[in-house]
């Protein structure tokens, strides 16, 4: 049920899908199933209402106010995972591999990385839709892995990731005055 309030007051109780979020930039984009303009979500509005992240295709109750930029988020009343569809479009020749590597490096500002197989073969790319698949928000460098991998148009993706080990300590660099 959507009802509309005074002018410039927004939205109540719209419902929404979620198109993209991404908890390490901040922000991501929502589209009102009414087919209105999408709108702008930001991550204080996600946490206000108790969570880290949403995932893609899920189904938002919010509210929308008008932004200096568009429509945008105010507030979230319920979220419906159930929507979310953790298929990813079928690769050619419906090839999916299990590989087992170590997390290279996970950009969380750009929202990706890569993981190297131990086996040797090619960088796996690492997106941040792969972590949403998989309930995780970021990776470690020296994070053990288990990677469900596709081909993509540059090389090899992954589409789920499992974290199997921790990264190791990192050693702190210090003089103890030897030569």
């Amino acid at each position: 049920m959507q009802s509309s309030s005074p002018a410039g007051a927004g939205k109540t109780d719209v419902t929404a899908k979620v198109k993209w979020f991404n908890p390490a930039k901040g922000f991501g984009f929502v589209a009102p199933t009414d087919g209105s303009a999408d709108a702008f979500l930001h991550i204080s509005v996600v946490q206000k209402a108790g969570l880290r992240t949403l995932r893609q295709g899920a189904t938002i109750v919010c509210d929308l106010n008008e932004g200096p930029r568009g429509p945008q988020v105010s507030g979230i009343a319920h979220v419906d995972d159930s929507t979310v569809s953790d298929d990813m479009p079928p690769a050619e020749n419906d090839e999916e591999s299990v590989l087992h590597g170590e997390v290279k490096f996970f950009a969380v500002e750009k929202g990706y990385g890569f993981g190297v197989p131990e086996d040797g073969s090619a960088d796996v790319f690492i997106g941040i839709a792969a972590l949403q698949r998989s309930n995780l928000d970021r990776l470690e460098s020296g994070q053990q892995v288990r990677m469900c991998v596709r081909p993509g148009k540059r090389g090899p993706m992954a589409v789920r990731i499992e974290i199997t080990a921790a990264a190791p300590p990192s050693r702190p660099n210090r003089n103890d005055g030897e030569s």
